[in-house]
């Protein structure tokens, strides 16, 4: 799958999210706004415990640094395979918050066949509601206003 990890993160008012502490005594704010490559980068380099709550393996560990790695360097084109993508996707959910979490899963599904790995019900109408609330969503974040 390839992936834009250029896609800026927005806010709950779908503004953008800007990198790092707001300046302080009136300066311009001039932060760059995050954007999913950040977000993934941090979340696989972060300590974050596996599911069951237990420290990750070594060999975890470097699993997650080697995918980190890919990310940093990636551009547009770079390809993820389907390992790599299910351990972003089961990092960011542990890692973040739903907001967050729910911008890295849209992304991620966008570079695929746009439908969601998991669904909770196998119905052909459960499936067409699901991808069009999916799009849904995805274009309120791509078309939210401008500041």
């Amino acid at each position: 799958m390839k992936i834009n990890f250029d896609k800026p993160l927005h806010d709950q008012d779908f503004k953008p999210i800007l990198e790092g502490q707001a300046p302080k005594d009136g300066h311009k704010d001039e932060r760059p706004t995050a954007t999913l490559r950040l977000a993934i980068r941090r979340a696989l380099m972060s300590d974050a415990k596996d599911e069951k709550d237990k420290t990750l393996s070594e060999d975890e560990r470097f699993k997650r640094f080697q995918i980190a790695v890919k990310v940093d360097g990636a551009e547009i084109g770079t390809d993820f395979n389907l390992d790599e993508i299910g351990t972003i996707r089961n990092v960011a959910r542990l890692y973040y918050g739903t907001l967050l979490y729910g911008q890295i899963r849209l992304a991620l599904e966008a570079a695929g066949d746009g439908q969601p790995a998991k669904l909770k019900s196998n119905g052909k109408h459960a499936v067409e509601a699901e991808l069009r609330s999916n799009r849904a969503a995805e274009l309120r974040f791509d078309e939210a206003p401008a500041p």
